[in-house]
């Protein structure tokens, strides 16, 4: 199992080119959607189509809309088929929109985080495996032919949860689009107009009241035989005022 992981690790950082890697994922992703909401053995009418479209909405961000008649005449296969050409036709859109060169270094960063992640996790998994898997010999059975067992599951799960997870990101992302720097700085410098009633509301503007253009109030003038205002309880004229 580490072979498995860090084989595919070490493609990813070698190749400078994921895209058919992906796209691999997307049709495997697929194939394991219907698996789980198709039947062979009934009609396509009877298969859950609530749960397939939630889980491709889910993984893809597509909107699933198949008309009713058409329904009828889909076989796995073709359904298979139908959702590998939309979802690979969105993907083109995507590589479009941020360029195949970027692109390639999102998928890249992308695979890379989520294998690491999966397989810390299978780890951890394993462990408490090895913890309770002493108490399958009370039930007659091998512990190390279940360990075994349920080991290998554990693994396909986390190799399926590995390409479910890392289209899922893919399909998700969004290109952030920034202004250019000369019109930030243009934004940054000049200041905001002010029109009619937000003068009044401009932290610039002090209420009236509070600041000293609008909220200066006339002093009483004090007379030369008024006590100072000092406090020192001489005449105005004998103390503060004596030099006036």
């Amino acid at each position: 199992q580490r072979k498995v992981i860090y084989e595919q690790r070490r493609m990813v950082l070698e190749s400078k080119d994921v895209k058919e890697h992906i796209l691999e994922m997307v049709k495997d992703t697929i194939e394991n959607i219907l698996k789980n909401y198709t039947n062979k053995e009934i009609y396509p009418e009877e298969w859950d189509w609530s749960g397939l479209k939630d889980h491709f909405m889910q993984i893809f961000s597509i909107s699933l809309v198949i008309p009713k008649e058409e329904i009828l005449k889909l076989s796995i296969p073709k359904l298979q088929d139908i959702l590998t050409e939309k979802t690979f036709e969105i993907y083109k859109l995507r590589e479009k929109e941020f360029t195949p060169s970027l692109m390639r270094q999102i998928e890249t960063m992308i695979v890379l985080r989520v294998v690491d992640r999966e397989w810390k996790d299978n780890l951890r998994r394993l462990d408490e495996l090895k913890q309770g898997i002493g108490l399958r010999a009370y039930g007659q059975k091998d512990p190390l032919m279940e360990y075994h067992f349920e080991a290998n599951n554990m693994f396909q799960d986390m190799i399926n949860s590995i390409k479910e997870e890392v289209v899922k990101f893919i399909y998700k992302v969004r290109l952030k689009k920034e202004e250019s720097q000369g019109v930030r700085q243009v934004r940054r410098e000049a200041p905001a107009p002010m029109v009619g009633n937000q003068i009044k509301r401009s932290p610039f503007v002090r209420r009236k009241g509070l600041g000293e253009e609008e909220g200066k109030k006339k002093k009483k003038k004090i007379g030369r035989n008024d006590p100072c205002p000092c406090g020192s309880g001489l005449k105005f004229k004998h103390c503060c005022g004596k030099n006036i």
